[in-house]
């Protein structure tokens, strides 16, 4: 067995053990192809670069929206995902409202008492 078709069946079997289809549907492919294009080590070694590099592309982009859902308005999400949450905000807003509207209105009243 070459080196070439040893490192593709272990790439197979470590792929086989992480349950990565992406890579055991590619290995598959290059198995059954016969065009000599892809049987020369220079395209299994750019194929599995290309791999590489997208998953690198993949693991940076879940990190970036990790963070977006650290951030602002994403951190508002737990607010809406939840009507019950929701209504008792406005509830409580909406009283709070309540209270400095009559607050104002006797402060108000009391100007308007010395005044006089």
């Amino acid at each position: 067995m070459t080196s070439e078709v040893q490192d593709l069946y272990q790439n197979a079997l470590i792929a086989y053990h992480q349950g990565d289809v992406f890579t055991l549907k590619m290995i598959a492919t290059i198995v059954s192809n016969q065009n000599n294009e892809l049987h020369n080590s220079a395209s299994f070694v750019t194929l599995f670069a290309e791999q590489k590099r997208l998953i690198a592309l993949k693991d940076l982009i879940n990190a970036e929206l990790v963070q977006l859902d650290d951030e602002y308005p994403s951190i508002l999400k737990k607010y809406i995902d939840n009507q019950e949450k929701v209504t008792n905000q406005r509830n409580f807003l909406n009283d709070q409202a309540d209270e400095s509207i009559k607050a104002i209105q006797d402060y108000q009243e009391k100007i308007d008492t010395l005044l006089k």
